[in-house]
């Protein structure tokens, strides 16, 4: 879900409702009876919410009408309404037709009245322009609109026109700024208790966190909306609760994402038909992940039915495809789901279609390749995902330091103010009680003294900050050295062209090719996990054993001795096993003569669980003498040394020698103890503790 499609469908509502929302306030505060032509004008907008279509015959026949002088404020009110009516249906051009026709009007109109309207249009425009990605344009109107409104005291305009600039900035990856704007609207919304705005400003605020990564923050701010709960209205009640399932969402908890989007969906009477559309597409990806295919149906078929209006956005039609060829492909039609996502593809190739989007479109292409076995398909599509994969993780570390900068430079330069504040202050006291000298001397050192203190204080507390992207950076690059360890290209083809060439039975191949199969979808299932469940890496190990047989012709002997009460799903570290296995057939079992054992053990006490991995093989000095520590070796040491500085129990590695009673070589021990309380998920919760330190 992509949050500029989201943050455009909170602005659709805007502009079809703020206009009137507005002009009904102006009216309030100056006591100015309602006219005929406000009442016309506030029917068109409620029924523009509604049923968008009647809206739009009505108001083209209202402005076709002679009755009606083109330099009338009706007509150019008529032509504001439209212009932000036509467009919700994707006509983005003739939205700036009509809007920069009733410009031309309303910056003539130098009534209170008049300029509040052309606030409104030029803040209309403004977004127009960032729709259409014209980034300068769009900044060049933004802050005429907020020049007219500062200036004016149109205080509701200036909310949501820096918002509206906040999203922006967000765009340009400018999130310093983007914070400064919503800071801003805070401030007016604290200022004159703007209720409406206050909540529309801390829900900017939680979406841009949310964009960060910065989870525990867009919480906060979450809560704090939920302070001005009574002042919701509707769309209010909407735009918290599907921004709330999409922070879920992002981390993975699907079933409180579903509750949270079924929340939103429940305004769906008061919602436009963009939000109606974002509301049915997440749901439909929701239940679509929490494996109810039937109930995602129902928002597919609604998606379905509102193609032509989609048709002009990328994204929501390249996702709809996408989720569509899933549905089929979960119910096991893959003729209609290879359909569905060779359509996808084909707006992809088309469009710049958002990351996140492309890269769940490229995992599902991956997982239908390979039920139809497809597998080269299937490799160019896996090596694809892990590049956006990668991406992502990149264009995230840079969201999370730029916030992280404007932060440190915003709270040094108070620092800054304060101590200039103090200096100048220590002079005049000095200059004009030349008798109180010394005890202003001891006031500025106490002063400085404090300032310094928490100077110092802030500085540590923002290279915690920094250390702990740093962590993250870590994390994600041994994320993909372990990606990329797990099964390479080589052993791939190596282990296809064995089948291949492998003389047996029919059904031989095909226990081979599910073996690999089953290889290959593991990989995916875990490929951004940092602990798998004991049981899928044995399995994992057990497979990868009888394809490396199958690709040197080996006969590698596979033992496993699962001791009584060792718990199956207790989480190890991702590639533990597997790294110790592929060691132990390479330097050990693979230059040995005659029989070859390879034996997993698995035992469990009150402390933990120990995994010993044994092979009958040349020993540890042969394969140094020749090789040196592997890179998988390298890997692993790493993950668990970071493993460790997150936790209180430890994870341990060692090796033992085998040898008989004349000191030859009889193979070597891989020992791993996982204790029982070993946290494999603090990642999610690494900045924000640093943060609150």
């Amino acid at each position: 879900m992509d949050p500029v499609i989201k943050a455009i469908c909170i602005l659709l509502l805007f502009f079809l409702t703020s206009s009137c929302k507005n002009n009904a306030q102006y009216q309030q505060s100056t006591g100015e009876k309602i006219s005929a032509t406000d009442s016309i004008l506030n029917n068109l907008v409620s029924l523009a919410n509604s049923y968008p279509d009647s809206a739009r015959r009505e108001i083209r026949e209202y402005m076709d009408d002679p009755f009606f002088s083109k330099d009338s404020n009706l007509y150019y009110h008529l032509l504001k309404y439209y212009g932000g009516l036509v467009h919700s249906y994707g006509e983005i051009d003739s939205s700036n037709y009509y809007l920069l026709k009733a410009l031309k009007y309303w910056e003539k109109q130098k009534t209170e009245k008049g300029q509040y309207t052309h606030s409104v249009v030029l803040n209309n425009l403004a977004f127009n322009y960032f729709t259409l990605g014209l980034i300068d344009s769009s900044l060049y109107y933004h802050n005429k609109a907020i020049e007219i409104a500062t200036a004016g005291s149109y205080n509701d305009i200036l909310i949501s026109t820096l918002l509206s600039k906040s999203n922006l900035s967000r765009s340009s990856d400018k999130y310093g700024e983007a914070i400064e704007s919503i800071e801003k609207a805070i401030t007016v919304a604290d200022i004159e208790k703007d209720s409406a705005g206050m909540i529309s400003s801390l829900q900017a605020y939680a979406d841009l966190y949310v964009d960060c990564g910065f989870y525990e923050e867009a919480e906060q701010q979450f809560r704090e909306a939920l302070k001005y709960k009574k002042h919701f209205t509707p769309y209010s009640k909407y735009a918290h609760f599907n921004s709330k399932g999409r922070m879920y969402y992002l981390q993975n908890e699907y079933e409180k994402a579903k509750n949270e989007f079924l929340n939103a969906y429940k305004q769906w009477d008061f919602i436009d038909l963009f939000s109606k559309l974002l509301i049915s597409n997440n749901l439909a990806e929701s239940y679509l992940y929490c494996s109810k295919i039937d109930s995602s149906r129902i928002y597919l078929n609604f998606l379905q039915s509102q193609l032509p209006v989609f048709k002009g956005i990328p994204d929501f039609e390249f996702n709809y495809y996408s989720l569509r060829g899933e549905y089929f492909e979960k119910k096991g039609d893959l003729k209609k789901a290879a359909v569905l996502f060779l359509k996808a593809d084909s707006v992809g190739v088309s469009n710049s279609i958002d990351v996140v989007l492309n890269k769940l479109h490229t995992q599902r292409n991956a997982e239908h390749y390979i039920k139809i076995n497809n597998f080269k398909k299937a490799y160019d599509e896996v090596q694809k995902y892990n590049q956006l994969n990668q991406n992502i993780l990149k264009e995230n570390n840079r969201k999370q330091i730029s916030a992280l900068k404007y932060r440190y430079q915003r709270d040094t330069t108070l620092i800054k103010q304060q101590e200039t504040i103090l200096l100048k202050d220590a002079e005049v006291r000095n200059l004009a009680e030349r008798q109180k000298l010394i005890v202003i001397i001891v006031l500025l050192l106490l002063f400085i003294t404090g300032g310094f203190i928490f100077w110092r204080r802030n500085s540590e507390r923002k290279k915690r900050e920094m250390l702990a992207l740093k962590f993250t950076n870590d994390i994600a690059a041994l994320r993909m050295e372990s990606t990329r360890n797990r099964i390479s290209p080589h052993f791939m083809f190596n282990v296809l062209n064995s089948i291949v060439k492998k003389k047996g039975s029919i059904e031989e191949v095909e226990t081979s090719l599910k073996t690999f199969i089953g290889l290959l979808q593991s990989n995916l299932i875990n490929i951004d996990s940092l602990g798998v469940p004991l049981s899928q890496e044995l399995k994992f190990v057990k497979d990868f054993v009888a394809l490396d047989n199958l690709r040197f012709n080996s006969d590698v002997e596979y033992i496993e001795e699962i001791a009584k009460g060792v718990n199956l799903e207790m989480l190890i570290p991702s590639m533990s096993i597997h790294i110790l296995v592929e060691n132990a057939i390479k330097h050990g079992l693979r230059p040995r003569e005659g029989k070859k054992v390879l034996t997993i053990s698995v035992k469990s006490d009150g402390r933990g669980t120990t995994i010993d991995v044994k092979d009958n093989g040349v020993g540890r000095k042969a394969k140094y003498k020749t090789h040196g520590a592997g890179v998988g070796s390298k890997v692993l040491n790493q993950f668990i040394s970071i493993i460790n500085q997150n936790n209180k129990e430890q994870i341990q590695m060692e090796y033992i020698d085998l040898i008989d009673d004349l000191g030859e070589a009889m193979g070597t021990i891989a020992r791993l103890f996982v204790p029982n309380h070993i946290n494999l998920n603090f990642l999610n919760h690494e900045l924000s503790k640093n943060s609150n330190n």
